[in-house]
C-alpha cells in the first residue's frame, strides 16, 4: 500500500486523496476537511494522520497542540498523528517531542472518545527514541538508501 509523506498543496488534495492508502502529513483542519470531501467524492477512504508541530518551530508545518485538542469533532478516516523532531535535535530532545505527541494522542483519544492507533514519528537518526515512545510508523529512508545528495 502507498503512503504519502510531504507537504500537500490544496490544489493537489484530490490526487493525494485518491492515490494513497495512508496520508501522513495533513497539516491543517482545512486540508483535513478538503481531503475528506475529495475522498468521499471518489469513493476512497484513505487513512489520515494529522501533522502536529509539537516543538513549536516556526519553520515546521502542522497543527499546534492547542489546535489539535480543540478539534470540533474527529474526521472520518483519522487514524493517528504525525510529528517531525527539529533538525539537529539530540536523541533526548527528539524523545521528549515524541513523548509529547504520544501524550497529545492519549488526551485526544480520551476527550473525543475515539481510537487513534497510529503514531508516525522518528527518522533514521532517532528511530530508536521514536520506537521507545510508541511510534507505529517510522521514516527510515536514510538508513535504507543513504544520505540525500
Amino acid at each position: 500500500e502507498w503512503h504519502f509523506i510531504g507537504r500537500i498543496q490544496s490544489n493537489k488534495a484530490r490526487r493525494v486523496a485518491s492515490a494513497f492508502a495512508v496520508i501522513h502529513s495533513v497539516d491543517s483542519i482545512q486540508l483535513l476537511r478538503r481531503i475528506g470531501e475529495m475522498a468521499a467524492e471518489n469513493g476512497q477512504s484513505p487513512r489520515i494522520l494529522l501533522q502536529v508541530n509539537v516543538s513549536g518551530e516556526k519553520a515546521k508545518a502542522g497543527l499546534s497542540p492547542d489546535e489539535l485538542l480543540g478539534l470540533p469533532q474527529p474526521a472520518e478516516g483519522l487514524v493517528g498523528l504525525m510529528t517531525i523532531a527539529p533538525m539537529g535535535a539530540s536523541v533526548e530532545e527528539a524523545r521528549n517531542i515524541f513523548a509529547g505527541l504520544r501524550d497529545l494522542r492519549d488526551r485526544l483519544e480520551q476527550a473525543a472518545g475515539i481510537g487513534l492507533p497510529e503514531l508516525s514519528m522518528g527518522m533514521s537518526a532517532d528511530a530508536e527514541a521514536a520506537a521507545a515512545e510508541g511510534a507505529t510508523l517510522i521514516r527510515i529512508g536514510t538508513a535504507l538508501f543513504g544520505p540525500r545528495g
